[in-house]
């Protein structure tokens, strides 16, 4: 046997797949200290090569919300596999079925086109807002995450140092001073200075990209910060767009413009609507997605281009298609809701209990953790000083405990968690805290 394919111990494995994988991660956001290496996983438990057991509160990073191989969704798309064929690269019914399902769910979906992921989707609503408006710029907010190509790597992360608005800072190498002029950046929850940046540059701005909820911190949009934004894109002629790659079909099946009623021009989806299936997806108005259509009477100036070879492959839409039903048909929902309320409330008596500075956010299956600072927490600035060094010495204590979190302390609820899981992760965050 190889000496590469010897494994005797996550270090030894770490550092074998790092020989052949930059950082031995598939994403840099992915890396932390001591970190297991997986072997195999069922339901909300994850096993490393050690044969080391964890509860699972990354998911796979989010999508997995039946857990790991849940028998419906693998059946699925293992009938697909054998009994439809991989890919086609032609148009097949169940496209329309997966089609269907996601505009009885998201409010402003009237057509979809699929993508592969939620960075496809993302980049893709840019590209339709400036193709639509003929104009360059878009908004973008401090703190929130759109994937990562180019022109939404910007002002991701906190830092004290960040320049004055609407200027951003490259969240990475290999950023052009041009994206980096054409990506506005305005913070977060501040309606006036938003409504008042866009009156008096919107004969520049093509689209407000948002996140209704920023995923990486777990604070949500007011609704008047939304409405606002609903209200001058509307007049100005700008499209909205949300970013419900992390809320749609799991804080609810119809995303935060379900619940707060307003009503973007186009919404970029994934991760959850593909049951752990690599799937993404822009949805929107006919008027507006019309404009990606290969009419032949177009020029092609005029065409937004969208295209991609595994794009609505019948695997993924057999993915989309039972998952979805089965979060209609069960109530998978409501009970990671209350899971995470559970959660959520456990993690606020312990603070009380040890004393210690932190707060929680999150709504819905997420939940988010920072320590040193305490109060209302509204926008990610609020959010630099917390404590991170204690936020990576909390997330060890957990993983020696077998919880596993995402690192800077994100949990997903999946409903393949159970009472017990959660009786023993409580336990595990009351140890946590009293070697703090």
């Amino acid at each position: 046997m190889p000496q590469s394919h010897i494994v005797k111990s996550n270090a030894n494995a770490f550092k074998s797949i790092s020989r052949v994988l930059p950082g031995g991660v598939d994403g840099n956001a992915k890396y932390f200290d001591n970190m297991p290496v997986a072997s195999h996983a069922w339901g909300c438990h994850i096993t490393d090569v050690e044969g080391r057991e964890y509860i699972d509160y990354c998911c796979g990073y989010g999508p997995l919300i039946f857990g790991h191989n849940d028998p419906e969704i693998t059946s699925a798309l293992a009938n697909s596999m054998i009994n439809s064929g991989i890919l086609y690269g032609l148009p097949h019914p169940s496209i329309e079925e997966a089609i269907n399902l996601i505009c009885d769910c998201i409010p402003c979906a009237e057509m979809v086109r699929f993508t592969n992921s939620g960075t496809e989707a993302t980049m893709t609503c840019i590209r339709l807002a400036r193709g639509i408006t003929k104009r360059d710029k878009i908004i973008k907010f401090s703190g929130a995450y759109h994937g990562t190509h180019d022109g939404v790597m910007i002002s991701t992360k906190l830092s004290e140092n960040d320049p004055d608005y609407p200027q951003g800072q490259p969240s990475s190498a290999g950023l052009t001073k041009n994206t980096l002029q054409d990506t506005c950046i305005l913070p977060f929850n501040d309606t006036e200075y938003a409504c008042r940046f866009i009156a008096e540059h919107s004969n520049e701005i093509a689209g407000v990209l948002v996140e209704p909820m920023l995923g990486n911190y777990g604070l949500l949009a007011e609704k008047e910060f939304l409405e606002n934004l609903r209200n001058i894109t509307k007049d100005k002629g700008i499209l909205l767009i949300f970013d419900e790659v992390v809320t749609a079909f799991r804080l609810n099946l119809g995303g935060i413009q379900k619940t707060s009623g307003v009503i973007p021009d186009l919404a970029a989806l994934g991760k959850a609507m593909g049951g752990g299936y690599p799937i993404g997806a822009v949805a929107g108005p006919t008027k507006y997605m019309d404009y990606i259509a290969p009419h032949g009477s177009k020029v092609a100036s005029e065409v937004v281009w969208h295209s991609g070879t595994y794009n609505a492959s019948p695997v993924a839409m057999a993915g989309v298609i039972a998952t979805i039903n089965k979060l209609k048909n069960t109530d998978a929902l409501a009970i990671m809701d209350k899971n995470s309320k559970q959660l959520r409330q456990a993690l606020n008596n312990l603070i009380q209990k040890y004393k210690i500075k932190g707060v929680i956010t999150g709504d819905g299956p997420f939940i988010q953790i920072f320590f040193g600072i305490e109060g209302d927490i509204t926008r990610p600035e609020q959010l630099i000083a917390a404590d991170t060094e204690k936020s990576k010495r909390f997330h060890q204590l957990l993983l020696q405990q077998g919880i596993f979190l995402i690192p800077g302390l994100r949990a997903y609820v999946s409903a393949a968690h159970g009472q017990s899981d959660i009786d023993q992760t409580i336990s595990a965050f009351d140890k946590a805290f009293q070697m703090l």
